[in-house]
């Protein structure tokens, strides 16, 4: 016979000392998504028991996660660091390129007998 309680399901006529609870049961308590929880276990912030193919947390350990969680949450948080970006200035000397790209200017030679401003026309 077993009851449904705030940590999970207990079994009746086992200390709650033994008394592990599986991930979903944790994500409920949390109030996150499971893969959530999980990600805290592979990055070792949630210990937990395994055995055969099963994986449990313990209350007690738990109650340690959201205490630390609880902790760091109440502590200042330290100023933001201003990030400059790199500058993206052109190295001295160095001239921009016009929009459109390049483009050059042929000129046609001016014929011998013939001025300038007859060559505009």
């Amino acid at each position: 016979m077993s009851c449904q309680g705030v940590h999970g399901t207990y079994v009746h006529g086992v200390s709650p000392d033994y008394q592990l609870l599986r991930i979903p049961a944790v994500a409920r308590i949390l109030d996150v998504h499971e893969r959530t929880v999980e990600r805290y276990v592979e990055e070792g912030k949630l210990a937990v028991v395994r055995f055969g193919g099963n994986v449990r947390v313990r209350p007690e350990e738990l109650e340690r996660f959201i205490q630390s969680s609880e902790d760091a949450a109440s502590r200042p948080k330290a100023a933001p660091t201003s990030r400059k970006r790199p500058s993206r200035s052109r190295p001295q000397g160095a001239v921009r390129p016009k929009a459109g790209g390049s483009r050059v200017i042929k000129r046609r030679a001016i014929a011998p007998g013939q001025s300038v401003a007859n060559r505009l026309t």
